[in-house]
């Protein structure tokens, strides 16, 4: 074969061999006859933080591109993320099945509004069909993280927590990618209330729920009025004595049908997917269709109108003016219930019993035995539900990131938030994140998203497995071009409505961090290929900045 490579006039042709067949063309033709084309793929390490179903979609991502070699970090004893931590009373998702499930999976769904047990079986069963189960490591927490230029590594360090699964020191490990899939609904929101700690009854979260405390016929108070306060409402108000929801403000309701699926309807999909895809269909195109209404305008107040008229037909007018809200549509995170009969809802059905009351005046103070409110007006309780949501505009600030410059991640954003399309960060090479900043939505399942940054950050890993790259940092060029994009339409939505505090909004700097101006399909579209010429390429290690201290000094830098 070296011998024929002198004969540059041949024209590339087959050589028949007893066991496989060349083509010259895809040879290289060195003169030397020991020469040996390069390796094509390389071992790529890449860590994962978080089993949830950003987690499990990077791992379903990774395999399909031939990157085998990762680890999904798991903090709590089972996977499943936030549908793990939340089991209150009611727990269910109310984006609608199959819509609310990965694109590439079948599932034999019970119903279109999964409990949170449904979700939490689903999950396992997508471990178990793409053989991930064993990438898992649970009760494990990433401590910190910082790159190593020199290696182009990132030097991690994780802590096990106790469990049988779990190692109990603090350990090292080097990874070619950092993921993190922690998401926006990781970390309980505690309200900061004068008195809080001194309430000498049951005092918990919805997402750290006490199943020891046996609350039927008890006094029962709950603050916050978001989707778990909306889904807890209605069974509680079924088991307690009395239900008082305490709310400063209070949600635009849409009423949803849902329906159960019957034992032959499952089967039928099982031989047939093609149905449960036609219906996936459906309801991913009706979500779309509510997308314009999120931004302020004329789609804006129709929605309004529509839902204002819808809650006064299901509401008895002596709840109208506590429970109908007074801000426009949109600024605020939507409630979803189950529809009951022509006009109500489950959520409805919980207001109009008589155990049942909702407070609209502030929270003075919380006393040992109950709650003060700004009126005046004392209410005795049991036990007290805080269904205050998650530390949602706060990423990753329980964990030591540290990039190429020496800054931790929050020292870079600076009390704001900002990625890459939600997953790349400048001076911040091989680290990426799913469902991060810019990516949440109002009007559709955030699985499309997710999955769509799944399969556009496995493309980076593939650059590395296959040699083409050492490290991909996003350039700043790229960066604020998405960002002067990003801002320009996320102003003019109905998050960005000043006068109206939201969960959407940084609580330093009170703009909106975590919404997509973006349709779930305009989002696909744009991060379906990955465009390597927005990446600084890094095809070997750096020379090390002595104005920047290693992973083994503090993470700041050297003035």
């Amino acid at each position: 074969l070296a011998k024929l490579g002198t004969y540059s006039h041949l024209r590339p042709r087959m050589i028949r061999l007893p066991f496989r067949r060349i083509s010259l063309s895809s040879l290289s033709l060195d003169a030397t006859p020991c020469a040996r084309a390069p390796a094509r793929t390389l071992s790529t390490r890449v860590a994962i933080i978080g089993a949830g179903f950003s987690g499990l979609s990077m791992g379903i991502e990774l395999k399909k591109r031939g990157v085998e070699d990762f680890t999904i970090f798991e903090s709590e004893a089972k996977l499943g993320g936030t549908w793990f931590k939340n089991t209150y009373p009611g727990v269910a998702c109310d984006t609608p099945a199959p819509v609310y499930s990965l694109e590439s999976t079948q599932y034999p769904w019970k119903s279109q509004r999964p409990q949170g047990s449904e979700i939490r079986a689903y999950l396992e069963w997508t471990a178990e069909q793409y053989g991930i189960r064993d990438k898992i490591r649970l009760n494990t927490d990433l401590d910190r993280a910082c790159w190593d230029a020199e290696r182009m590594k990132w030097d991690t360090k994780f802590r096990g927590k106790e469990g049988p699964m779990a190692k109990q020191a603090t350990e090292s490990e080097d990874f070619d990618m950092l993921v993190s899939c922690v998401g926006q609904l990781n970390v309980p929101k505690k309200p900061n209330l004068p008195g809080l700690p001194d309430f000498q009854g049951p005092c918990f979260h919805t997402a750290e729920w006490d199943h020891s405390v046996k609350i039927q016929g008890l006094r029962v108070g709950m603050i916050g009025a978001g989707p778990s306060a909306i889904q807890a409402a209605e069974p509680l108000s079924r088991m307690v004595g009395n239900l008082t929801m305490f709310q400063r403000s209070v949600p635009y309701i849409v009423r949803e049908q849902y329906r159960d699926f019957s034992e032959q309807e499952i089967k039928e999909y099982e031989a047939d997917p093609s149905e449960l895809e036609a219906m996936r269909k459906e309801q991913y195109d009706a979500a779309e269709e509510m997308y314009p209404a999120f931004y302020v305008g004329e789609d804006q107040l129709k929605w309004q109108n529509k839902l204002i008229h819808q809650m006064k037909e299901g509401l008895p007018s002596r709840l109208h003016q506590k429970c109908i809200p007074e801000y426009p549509f949109g600024i605020k995170r939507l409630g979803l219930s189950p529809a009951v009969g022509e006009n109500s809802c489950l959520y409805y059905e919980a207001l109009k019993r008589p155990n049942v009351s909702v407070q609209r005046s502030e929270i003075q103070r919380i006393e040992p035995n109950g709650v003060r409110l700004s009126d005046g007006s004392f209410h005795e309780l049991d036990v007290l539900v805080l269904a205050t949501g998650f530390q949602s505009t706060d990423f990753l600030n329980t964990v030591e990131i540290t990039g190429s410059h020496g800054k931790t991640l929050q020292e870079a954003w600076e009390g704001v938030p900002q990625a890459f399309y939600g997953m790349a960060v400048p001076k911040f090479p091989n680290f990426y994140m799913i469902y991060g900043p810019g990516t949440n939505l109002g009007q559709n399942t955030v699985l499309v998203n997710i999955e769509s940054s799944s399969r556009y950050i496995a493309q980076c890993a593939e650059m590395l497995q296959t040699g083409k790259a050492k490290a991909l940092e996003i350039r700043d060029k790229a960066f604020l071009d998405y960002l002067k994009e990003y801002r320009s339409l996320i102003e003019k939505t109905t998050w960005s409505v000043e006068g109206v505090s939201n969960w959407y909004k940084s609580g330093k700097a009170g703009i909106v961090v975590n919404q997509s101006p973006w349709s779930v399909t305009e989002y696909r579209r744009r991060t379906t290929k990955l465009n390597p010429s927005d990446y600084i390429i890094s095809r070997s290690p750096r020379p090390s900045d002595s104005n920047v201290l290693t992973c083994n000094s503090q993470s700041t830098n050297v003035q």
